[in-house]
């Protein structure tokens, strides 16, 4: 009875973000473009952080003419997908609109070439599968006399599962971009009077959080070249899919 129990409300569980999105799409469809943000919202509060939902939010923030929470969404989308042809052509054709025309923050993969097109969740669940699989393959190796080819499957399986994961943790803690939501915002070089406007920044302009203020209410930005600036956090949103979907700097 209590199994039965636990599947239903895990089954329960599952449904919810699904028929939020679903809702979300029939309210699109429909002309009704806040009713459809706001089931978006819900799916994504409920867990269901799925290239799908921030696709179809991007897409009514888009015909809300809000752009940067647009470029937002549509980045998130991507960070789970990188091989998603359709969030890519529209988030090329927001950032066409916005004004400040910003290149978005590159980071080099290194030797992580697969980070171009496998997202951060894949590479972590692969990489912890090929890890477990060369650990069994190393306490199979003492029971099987092929000890030389189990070695070697051993190794690999070890290798490659330690580089997804390496790769996996770079993209999570090192690439923090931010996207601004404020019509505009200026950059200073430091906190308080003290601090000089250095530029403006628009809606839609990508750029990289290097670190925040002790309270989160400030961000220390960098620009593709190379400028930097302290900006206001409630006039920026992460790109990470995991965050919650606000304008705060996380």
């Amino acid at each position: 009875m209590i199994q039965l129990l636990i599947c239903v409300c895990v089954s329960l569980a599952t449904v919810t973000p699904q028929q939020s999105y679903q809702d979300g799409n029939a309210a699109m469809t429909a002309g009704d473009h806040q009713a459809a943000a706001a089931h978006f919202m819900e799916a994504l509060s409920q867990g269901g952080h799925h290239p799908a939902v921030y696709h179809g939010l991007g897409n009514v923030l888009y015909r809300q003419g809000k752009y940067g929470e647009a470029v937002a969404s549509y980045r998130r989308g991507l960070r789970l997908d990188p091989s998603d042809g359709d969030i890519a052509a529209n988030l090329e054709r927001v950032r066409k609109q916005t004004t400040d025309l910003l290149d978005p923050p590159h980071h080099a993969t290194g030797p992580f070439f697969w980070s171009g097109w496998m997202s951060e969740r894949s590479s972590g669940l692969v990489g912890s599968w090929v890890l477990c699989f060369g650990l069994a393959a190393l306490v199979v190796r003492r029971w099987r006399r092929e000890q030389r080819v189990i070695a070697w499957v051993a190794r690999v399986g070890l290798l490659v599962g330690g580089l997804l994961l390496l790769s996996t943790w770079v993209s999570v803690h090192q690439l923090k971009t931010v996207v601004v939501t404020a019509s505009q915002i200026s950059a200073n070089s430091a906190l308080g009077p003290d601090g000089v406007a250095l530029f403006a920044l628009h809606a839609g302009a990508e750029v990289d959080l290097l670190e925040r203020s002790i309270d989160e209410q400030y961000a220390l930005i960098a620009l593709p070249d190379g400028r930097k600036g302290w900006v206001d956090a409630v006039g920026l949103i992460s790109t990470d899919p995991n965050e919650p979907f606000e304008s705060v700097a996380r």
